[in-house]
């Protein structure tokens, strides 16, 4: 795949994850009835910047082309599956939301120029995604008002009653994004060489059974306990 300027890849890199945390809070607005937002933004337009670099420069790297080519088999069989769908609109929205998810990986492969810095540069989005996600949080508890969002009424809520939302749409989405985070933090701790930024990386870490204690998640308190069990021993 093509790639990006250094300084490019890095802000690219690191948005993406912060960018989808916040999902539709994140520069909402509609088109032909579509929500739309930033996370959404973004993707589609580095696709279409790797798309355009690769006609340009007429070269493709193996492993994009394979990628490609799974997702081209991959989206004509969703739609050949449609035809002994239940529901053929829920079918269309499960596929469009799957191969979303398809397209955020091509749009991370078209930016990536050293693997290494990358996921460097990768980690410390989601660090930062966890930081806005918990901040967000933080407002929620303190004020019991839930974000505004496409499936949560945007309303005066006690969370006490039915746990944090964070950016999510339910305490579950919240609860699941911070079991994965929480490799993201383990190891950049690991890896950090100032003691100050691995102090406050400490710090951060008991803030993920906190808030998904308040989230009344409990398969998400397994998802850590277990995770720490596989880093520590």
């Amino acid at each position: 795949m093509s790639s990006l300027p250094p300084h490019k890849q890095v802000g690219a890199l690191t948005l993406l994850p912060i960018a989808a945390a916040l999902g539709p809070h994140l520069l909402p607005f509609e088109i032909l009835g579509v929500n739309v937002f930033g996370f959404r933004v973004l993707v589609f337009l580095l696709v279409a910047w790797g798309i355009t670099q690769h006609r340009r420069q007429d070269k493709y790297s193996r492993t994009g082309l394979r990628y490609l080519l799974f997702l081209i088999f991959w989206l004509a069989w969703a739609v050949v599956s449609l035809l002994w769908a239940p529901e053929f609109k829920a079918g269309l929205r499960e596929i469009l939301l799957i191969f979303f998810g398809f397209l955020v990986a091509l749009a991370a492969l078209s930016v990536i120029r050293d693997p290494r810095r990358a996921f460097c540069h990768l980690r410390w989005g989601w660090v930062l995604a966890y930081v806005v996600s918990i901040a967000i949080a933080t407002w929620e508890a303190r004020t019991g008002v839930h974000l505004a969002s496409t499936d949560a009424v945007a309303k005066v809520l006690q969370y006490k009653e039915i746990g944090l939302y964070g950016t999510f749409v339910n305490p579950n989405n919240f609860g699941a994004f911070i079991v994965l985070a929480f490799p993201f933090l383990l190891y950049s701790i690991a890896v950090s060489r100032n003691w100050i930024l691995r102090g406050l990386l400490v710090a951060l870490l008991p803030t993920t059974l906190i808030f998904m204690s308040l989230a009344d998640c409990r398969a998400g308190l397994i998802g850590l306990v277990l995770q720490s069990g596989v880093y520590f021993f």
